[in-house]
C-alpha cells in the first residue's frame, strides 16, 4: 500500500469476536474497536490478514457502533489506513452487505463447527466468539462446562489437571462447597436474604449452589462457577472461586 494514510472505502466480514469498547480516561471518551476476518480493499482484492480497526466515540456513538457492528456480518466502511493491519473507522456506510458471494461463502465456512474428540470427556466444539473450546463433563449428580484453549499443545496440560480434579470431584464438590459457606454465609444471611426469609444454616445454604461451569489453564489457575439456586440466593450472580491446583483458593466474588 503506497499511501498508508489514505483513505478507503473497503467490504468487510466482522470477526467472530465481534464488536467492542473501552474507556480512555481521563478523557471521558471510548476506544471502538472491531476486526475484520477477511475484507477487500479498495481495488476489490481481497485480503485475508484480519485487519485492526478503531475509532474514538462517545458512550452513545459507542452503543451505536456495537448495536450495528456484529460477528459475521459482512459491513462497507470508510477506513484511513494507519498500518497494513490496522485503520482508523471513519464511517460506517453499510452493516449488512450481501451482494457479495464469495465473501458469503466464507461466511458459512466461518460458521461451521469445529470440534475435536477427548478420550475421556467426549466432544469439544470450538466457541470462536471467545476463541476456546467448550465441552460437558459429569459432575456429582449432573454435568458442568468445561472450556480449554485453542492451542492443543496447551490444553494438553489443561486436561492433566481438569482430569486430576474430575477423578476426586466428590472431594472438590466438599471443598469448594465449604469455602463459599465459609466466605459467603453471612453475606445472605445479613445482606442478602429478604427479612420474611429465615436464615440458612450452612448447610441449607450449600445445597443450593450448584456448579456451572469450571476452566483450569495449563500453569493449574482455575476458577470454579456456581449458581446461586433456584431462590436466586444472591440476585442470579454466580459465585466464582479462584485458585490454584498446587496452592488452593485464593478468593470467591460475586459476578455477572
Amino acid at each position: 500500500m503506497s499511501d498508508n494514510q489514505s483513505e478507503q472505502i473497503i467490504l468487510g466480514i466482522v470477526h467472530p469476536h465481534g464488536s467492542g469498547g473501552v474507556n480512555t480516561p481521563p478523557h471521558n471518551m471510548w476506544l471502538f474497536q472491531m476486526r475484520l476476518h477477511t475484507w477487500r480493499d479498495s481495488s476489490n482484492q481481497l485480503q485475508e490478514n484480519e485487519l485492526h480497526i478503531k475509532q474514538e466515540v462517545t458512550h452513545q456513538e459507542l452503543n451505536r457502533n456495537m448495536n450495528r457492528i456484529n460477528a459475521y456480518s459482512i459491513v462497507k466502511l470508510k477506513v484511513s489506513f494507519d498500518t497494513a493491519n490496522e485503520a482508523t473507522l471513519l464511517e460506517i456506510l453499510d452493516d449488512n452487505v450481501q451482494s457479495d458471494r464469495e465473501l458469503n461463502d466464507i461466511v458459512r465456512q466461518l460458521q461451521l463447527p469445529v470440534t475435536f474428540q477427548h478420550d475421556t470427556f467426549g466432544e469439544f466444539t470450538l466457541n470462536r466468539s471467545v476463541d476456546w473450546y467448550e465441552g460437558k463433563i459429569s459432575w456429582v449428580n449432573g454435568q458442568v462446562y468445561v472450556h480449554v484453549s485453542s492451542d492443543e499443545s496447551v490444553r494438553k496440560h489443561e486436561f492433566a489437571f481438569i482430569k486430576q480434579i474430575w477423578i476426586n470431584q466428590q472431594q472438590w464438590e466438599q471443598t469448594l462447597k465449604d469455602a463459599i459457606a465459609s466466605e459467603m454465609l453471612d453475606l445472605y444471611n445479613d445482606i442478602w436474604r429478604e427479612s420474611n426469609d429465615p436464615e440458612l444454616t450452612a448447610e441449607e445454604f450449600t445445597q443450593q449452589l450448584t456448579l456451572e461451569s469450571m476452566a483450569v489453564e495449563d500453569d493449574g489457575e482455575y476458577n470454579f462457577s456456581y449458581g446461586d439456586g433456584n431462590d436466586y440466593l444472591f440476585g442470579g450472580h454466580w459465585i466464582v472461586i479462584y485458585g490454584n491446583i498446587v496452592t488452593g483458593i485464593s478468593s470467591i466474588h460475586l459476578a455477572g
